[in-house]
């Protein structure tokens, strides 16, 4: 997350008698004396979204590069005597983060920030009920800083929903809630309420910014997930605050849904966002230069120069037009006219009001792709590092096998371990297994609830099993027990 004056990304009441309750504690006029109802409605819908870094090299390299001693963590679950592990490709994350995501669809489309998936080639959701999930992106756009992830839903469950506002409709002063996982994952879930401070904010933390400020309790973490309305709608997604110290100073800000919805549209449709332009460069209209235009009191976008070869051009638009409409909706703000244009496909026509000294008339304009060698402005990364091979679908991400004297030596135990049981004797690079820091070494105490001490064990538990779940109970290599359920083909 960054970390700067602009940091990306989390009360109380007295208690009196019930009889004689306090002015200040009286809920606003127009809200219900809770928000209890609309919280359980929202919270299924919100997840914590984790992002990993796994690498092709070994992370002993990276750790090399880096100049990193902190891993102490790390060895603590790997055979001690030598980190082996931390030699094997693809298996340990290099970097990880976490923040939260807005489930937007039943099938698992999950809406979230570019910058969480930035960088990143392997992904899980948590919901509310615990069950985590891996997840593949769909597609991001950094320049808005939105993201769609899909839940691997191997099972065909149906996910539950967040319904998706009208961030037009907003007004400086409406109550609004943020949801999400501020600081630490043992705090996902977090509520926080506030209202809509200001609308429009443009803050220079992405190239698209049409921003909505809230005083909800904004922290890192809480990056993606949603900004609701007491409708429960998601109105925006959560996406960056205002500090001096990287920490909630009452300074947060959403992108709009109505925009974030758009990119989503095109990431579920294209993979990444298709912007239009038509080639201008525009200027705030002052209520001076409009007098001066001889168009007082007229509201808009200033046009301060049109590039040749453009849409603009074309259509005949000239500096100092003032743009006042964009198929019929006034537009009196710059990053607002630019979200609105860059939100069409390509080729479609769009009609421009515009008011050229006293005269007031429409022009209809074809709009173009803008691609990375238009003005400049089409950059923004739309693609992840590679990432391992997925399990094959047959497999838990794990091989078994006796803790034989050979089997010991080869994965560095002690070798008066061996004849005690069955082990894990491979980790998929990439699996769910990895993700729980399943390796090699692992041992298996039960499967299915059924105590394992040899092979065979193990294959009758296999025998009797129904469906493609596998509960583990193992003893890691660190002596910790630990309960895994695996899918098959995770």
């Amino acid at each position: 997350m960054r970390a700067s004056a602009l940091a990306l990304f989390a009360g109380f009441a007295a208690l009196a008698p019930a009889s004689t309750p306090r002015k200040s504690e009286l809920p606003l006029p127009g809200l219900p004396p809770s928000l209890a109802d609309v919280v359980d409605r929202v919270r299924p819908a919100v997840v914590m979204v984790q992002s990993e870094f796994l690498s092709p090299r070994p992370l002993t390299e990276h750790l090399r590069e880096s100049g990193r001693r902190g891993i102490s963590d790390l060895l603590g679950e790997l055979p001690s005597h030598q980190g082996r592990w931390l030699e094997q490709p693809w298996l340990i994350p290099v970097l990880d983060g976490f923040g939260s995501g807005i489930i937007v669809d039943p099938r698992g489309y999950v809406l979230t920030n570019a910058h969480l998936v930035e960088g990143f080639n392997s992904f899980y959701v948590t919901l509310l009920d615990g069950s985590e999930y891996p997840a593949r992106c769909v597609g991001f756009d950094t320049l808005s800083d939105i993201a769609l992830l899909e839940i691997r839903n191997l099972h065909g469950r149906e996910f539950p929903t967040l319904p998706l506002g009208d961030s037009s409709t907003l007004r400086v002063g409406d109550a609004v809630m943020t949801l999400g996982t501020p600081l630490e994952q043992e705090l996902a879930q977090s509520v926080s309420t506030g209202i809509v401070s200001a609308l429009g904010r443009s803050v220079d933390v992405a190239e698209y910014e049409n921003f909505i400020q809230t005083d909800c309790a904004i922290n890192p973490g809480n990056s993606g997930g949603p900004l609701v309305n007491m409708e429960g709608e998601v109105v925006g997604v959560t996406t960056a605050i205002a500090s001096l110290t990287g920490q909630n100073s009452g300074i947060g800000f959403a992108v709009p849904i109505d925009q974030a919805r758009a990119v989503a549209d095109q990431l579920l449709r294209h993979g990444h966002m298709r912007r239009s332009y038509i080639g201008v460069n525009l200027a705030t209209l002052t209520p001076h230069i409009a007098e001066a235009l001889g168009a007082p009191g007229k509201q808009g976008v200033l046009i301060a120069n049109v590039h040749g070869g453009t849409p603009a051009a074309a259509a005949g638009m000239e500096p100092y037009d003032i743009i006042t409409a964009i198929d019929g909706l006034p537009v009196t703000d710059a990053d607002e006219l630019r979200e609105r244009v860059s939100a069409h496909e390509a080729g479609t026509t769009v009609v421009f009001g515009l008011v050229r000294g006293s005269r007031e008339f429409e022009v209809p304009v074809e709009l173009a792709e803008l691609t990375s060698d238009v003005l400049g402005l089409g950059k923004g990364s739309t693609v992840l590092p590679a990432a391992p091979p997925p399990v094959p679908p047959d497999s838990f991400g794990v091989e078994f096998g006796e803790l034989t004297q050979e089997v010991a030596e080869q994965l560095g135990l002690d070798a008066k371990e061996s004849g005690a049981g069955v082990v894990i004797t491979q980790t998929l690079p990439g699996s769910y297994a990895a993700h729980r820091m399943l390796f090699p070494g692992t041992r298996v105490v039960e499967v299915n609830r059924i105590p394992i001490s040899t092979m065979a064990d193990l294959l009758a538990a296999f025998d009797r099993m129904e469906g493609d779940l596998l509960l583990l109970r193992v003893e890691k290599v660190s002596g910790r027990s630990e309960i895994v359920a695996l899918h098959r083909g995770l």
